[in-house]
Formats: C-alpha cells, structure tokens, sequence
C-alpha cells in the first residue's frame, strides 16, 4: 500500500493542471485560482480561454475568468461554437 502511494504521488508530482469538476463554480473559488497562478510560476500569466458551448458567451467567460482579469492577467479566448467562432484564426497561432 506504502509503495502504491508512493507511486500516486511521484505520479501527482508531475501533473500541471487543475481539475475544478464544475468549471463554472471552480473558477470562481480563490482555492484554484491561487493554485493555478502557483502552478504558472507567474504572478500575472496569460491566460487561454477555451469555452465550448455556453461557456463561449461573454457572460460565462467573464464569469470563470473574472478572478484573472481581476489581478490584471491578459485573458485571450478561443471561441469554438456559435457565429463569432475564432476557430479559423487560432489554428494560425
């Protein structure tokens, strides 16, 4: 069991991400927010925003990018539904 957790959290030891469940609600927690500045080593990262379905609305992405701008962060989005998508001109980046 020792060696197992061991294994589990080398393993932890390399994962750089984040994983909110409800990104919604997540994002909006200073818990994870701090954690992903921390994970970032920057205190103002760029941030990428990749919002599908509802989430591409200005509402929802001020919404779960909020914390972000807040601390001045430069917040770009790729929006992939919709009539606004900007699919085309991220696949140039």
């Amino acid at each position: 069991m020792v060696e197992q957790n061991n294994s589990q959290n080398q393993m932890m030891a390399k994962v750089r991400g984040v994983f909110a469940g409800a990104g919604s609600d997540g994002m909006q927690e200073k818990f994870f927010c701090d954690n992903i500045l921390e994970l970032s080593g920057k205190e103002k990262p760029g941030v990428l925003y990749l919002g599908t379905a509802t989430y591409d609305l200005p509402g929802p992405c001020d919404k779960q990018t909020g914390y972000f701008a807040n601390l001045g962060c430069q917040i770009d989005t790729i929006k992939l539904a919709g009539d606004e998508s900007t699919w085309p001109q991220a696949q140039e980046i």
